[in-house]
């Protein structure tokens, strides 16, 4: 691997010596461990661990957390070995297998630029409270930060390299650390894999263990941050509309002044203490501001009415309307108000192939009979032709356009090696399949197609590359070839399904852009004729299909 391996110790016992021999590390990919101010009797072990070749020993003189020993690890490693890929790191008590150490110090090495979490299974042979913490936790952090992890609570990580500014930059050192982690790789919109590991058990009372108090803590100490800011505010807030409600006479007047006494110290303490955020205070104060305006009236449109009907008393009916409101006012905040401007980011089309989502079937559906379609209408009509996938690693359409076609050759361009690997697994040892493992923008073969195609490629590139990309098509056509090419408009449709998508953090294709006609026509119009243009809508991310044929009087 090249990456490191980290790990945080505390009052370990031989099971760390037994783990780090069976990670035999090497001086250029060091196993760092880092004693948090262990007690004297695991001094034995710690002298051990400086004798291991390989192994990395930095030390605490006082117990400073785990959080703070990951940062000295992450410090350390992003100071003396800044060439690797990233960092993994493990606990010392046996729970995380050597084999699973390795497959996530391999999955991070493949995709540097996302992190990496094992993920447990706690099945019905789990202890019940152990079941219960892990869905428990899982629960309130999909609530209230809208993560959805499987196993929040997973010491077994993997840590890209250029990630490891930003974690360090975190101001908390014991559980709550680890949380925080998860929290702002969501924030920042990095695309976090989950890898699927061993649930390795103990029996006995050994320390370090399944400890449901301690690793509910790492979720707890975090929520009870904005609880504490609620609180505050709440009381505020109260306070004021008591105070001015008896003058006004007027639970709207009321609200809205007693809000905006409590707004300057809740966004500052949201801003600073929750959030953390680092966007301009202008930017992030005006959508607090009207995030505090709609609830405002919100709020007190409720109060009237359970006053009005119900006839409950105005400072209950105050309560009752701050607690419904209390969960969608904290969502806004997170995904729209203290928001930092996230990085550009790419598709991750390891962990699509891996695991697509369950609405793919759907769509490839109606993609599939359209594509059919078409190739049967424009296509040879007289002889098995050849056909070109560009963009087709895994592909979802190979089957059936085998089965209906029979083509002489199919051939697959594209540069993700999963997906191409999984494919060839799929398809056996069926003779008409040509895999090639190239750039889309620079395929360099000598081999020509009667058919070449492509769906959701051509969307993936900048403008100058989508141009390249359906240049591409036509490269590899014979004379008189037809090229189909399907990619997203940009309609109301498409905006309104992928804006949901987003919003609900499901939305995976980073850097597609829907394209306009006008651009692909731009280029189509250099290439070749257009014989059919349709826009399939029952695809909620409306995609246009589109038949352009070859010249006869262009050669290659």
């Amino acid at each position: 691997m090249n990456v490191a391996v980290l790990i945080p110790a505390y009052n370990p016992d031989k099971k760390l010596l037994e783990l780090l021999a069976a990670l035999r590390p090497e001086p250029s990919q060091p196993v760092v461990v880092v004693n948090d101010g262990s007690r004297a009797t695991a001094g034995h072990i710690f002298d051990a661990v400086k004798d291991m070749a390989g192994v990395v020993l930095l030390e605490h003189d006082q117990n400073q957390g785990k959080g703070a020993a990951l940062k000295t690890g992450l410090t350390y490693i992003q100071e003396h070995y800044p060439d690797l890929s990233g960092v993994v790191t493990a606990d010392c008590d046996g729970q995380h297998a050597v084999d699973d150490i390795l497959r996530i110090g391999d999955t991070l090495e493949r995709a540097p630029e996302s992190p990496v979490i094992g993920m447990r299974t706690f099945g019905k042979d789990s202890p019940a409270l152990v079941r219960f913490w892990n869905r428990l936790t899982r629960a309130i952090v999909k609530l209230f930060y809208g993560l959805d992890v499987a196993d929040v609570q997973c010491g077994l990580r993997g840590i890209p390299m250029a990630l490891i500014p930003r974690l360090l930059a975190i101001p908390y050192n014991r559980y709550e650390f680890e949380t925080e982690m998860l929290l702002t790789w969501k924030k920042e919109g990095h695309a976090i894999q989950q890898l699927p590991i061993s649930t390795i058990r103990f029996s006995g009372n050994e320390s370090g263990r399944f400890n449901p108090l301690a690793d509910s803590m790492r979720i707890c100490f975090v929520l009870t941050r904005y609880i504490f800011v609620s609180v505050v505010t709440a009381a505020t807030d109260y306070l004021v509309f008591l105070s001015v409600y008896p003058m006004l006479q007027s639970v709207l007047s009321a609200t809205f002044f007693s809000r905006l006494v409590a707004l300057t110290i809740n966004y500052i303490l949201v801003r600073q203490f929750v959030f953390c955020s680092r966007e301009m205070i202008l930017r992030t104060f005006a959508k607090y501001f009207v995030l505090v305006m709609m609830s405002g009236f919100i709020s007190s449109a409720l109060i009237e009415y359970l006053v009005a009907f119900p006839g409950i008393n105005v400072l209950l009916a105050k309560m009752i309307s701050e607690l419904m409101l209390y969960v969608a006012i904290f969502a806004v905040e997170r995904d729209f108000v203290f928001v930092d401007k996230a990085p550009e980011r790419i598709t991750d089309w390891d962990s699509y192939y891996d695991l697509p989502y369950r609405t793919a079937s759907y769509s490839r559906g109606i993609t599939t009979r359209h594509l059919i379609d078409n190739m049967k209408r424009f296509g040879l009509k007289d002889a098995p032709m050849e056909i070109a996938e560009l963009g087709g690693a895994n592909s979802c359409f190979y089957d059936a356009v085998r089965e209906e076609l029979k083509p002489q050759t199919y051939g697959v361009y594209d540069t993700n090696v999963l997906g191409l690997e999984k494919l060839q697994e799929r398809a056996g040892n069926n003779a008409d399949l040509a895999l090639r493992e190239c750039d889309i923008l620079n395929i360099a073969t000598d081999h020509k197609y009667d058919l070449a195609f492509s769906v959701g490629l051509i969307e993936h590139f900048d403008p100058e590359g989508t141009s390249k990309a359906i240049k591409a098509h036509f490269d590899i056509l014979k004379p008189g070839g037809i090229a189909l090419i399907s990619y997203p408009s940009p309609t109301f449709l498409y905006k309104a399904t992928r804006g949901v998508a987003e919003f609900f953090r499901m939305w995976i294709f980073h850097d597609e852009r829907p394209l306009k006609d006008t651009e692909v026509n731009g280029t189509i119009g250099a290439c070749g004729a257009l014989l059919n243009s349709k826009m399939i809508w029952p695809i909620m991310l409306t995609q246009r299909m589109i038949v352009v044929e070859k010249p006869d009087s262009i050669q290659n």
